[in-house]
């Protein structure tokens, strides 16, 4: 009988500890700061660049565009930014995403309405040549 109580005690707490452990791995809406070296900046910033001119060429109306934040990736996980366009669409993205309009991923956040595609993309090859004001995840 006292054997059995312990075999469930320790069960317990292996449950319990298992629990802990899934619910901690769940922090997808907990914004952190992250901490960059030169060179993920330098690769930051090229993504960043290539996901703008991706939605300028690709979708109407896209004025502005501020990356707000980015999250850590790590093992088996990519890491995604999330950003705000002209001030009211809240959307994110895999940083690793190649902006492929047959093939791409944007998450809409807080009911934002959804990006309208142009019927034919503009084919700019440079932010230079476009109107749109961009905040860089950096430059906040």
């Amino acid at each position: 009988m006292k054997r059995k109580k312990i075999v469930l005690l320790i069960f317990t707490a292996f449950l319990g500890v298992g629990l802990l452990a899934a619910c901690s791995q769940q922090n997808h809406n907990k914004k952190e700061e992250v901490a960059l070296t030169a060179e993920e900046k330098k690769e930051l910033r090229k993504q960043e660049e290539a996901l703008a001119l991706f939605l300028v060429n690709n979708f109407e109306d896209v004025n502005k565009i501020e990356f707000k934040t980015i999250s850590k990736g790590g093992f088996g996980k990519p890491r995604f930014i999330d950003f705000l366009i002209n001030d009211k669409v809240d959307v994110s993205t895999d940083l690793s995403d190649k902006y492929d309009i047959e093939d791409y991923g944007l998450v809409y956040h807080n009911n934002s309405e959804m990006l309208k595609r142009k019927s034919i993309p503009t084919t700019f090859e440079n932010l230079s040549e476009t109107q749109l004001k961009v905040t860089y995840y950096e430059e906040k």
